[in-house]
């Protein structure tokens, strides 16, 4: 794989919030301490990868923190979407006591969320 293969396109991003409502409501949801992750699989044959949306709560933290982190969701996501099996739209939304969490924690958690899904 070379390094151009690690990027995160606007084609791999839930944009619309269409987009975000279908996947929450429609899709099978999937839990951790951390986490909450909804996945609504996708028959597209076209699709190269997985689709996903972040989503932190304004009840969370400040703005700062939750853009903190929602750039290491982003991240984890980035450098593991090759280990996704299926073609999924994904939205994970973190709880608040991911704030606390260190970047192995949290990585560890959405792994264990996307070996629970797949």
């Amino acid at each position: 794989m070379c390094i151009k293969d690690f990027t995160f396109s606007k084609s791999e991003h839930l944009t619309k919030s269409d987009e975000f409502d279908k996947t929450y409501k429609e899709g099978k949801r999937y839990s951790n301490k951390f986490f909450l992750l909804n996945v609504l699989e996708k028959s597209d044959l076209d699709t190269k990868y997985s689709r996903i949306g972040f989503s932190v709560g304004k009840k969370i933290a400040k703005a700062v923190l939750r853009n903190k982190l929602k750039r290491k969701m982003r991240e984890i996501f980035r450098t593991n979407k090759y280990n996704l099996s299926k073609k999924a739209d994904l939205l994970l939304t973190a709880r608040a006591s991911a704030l606390s969490a260190d970047f192995k924690t949290l990585e560890s958690a959405i792994l264990d969320l996307f070996k629970k899904s797949m």
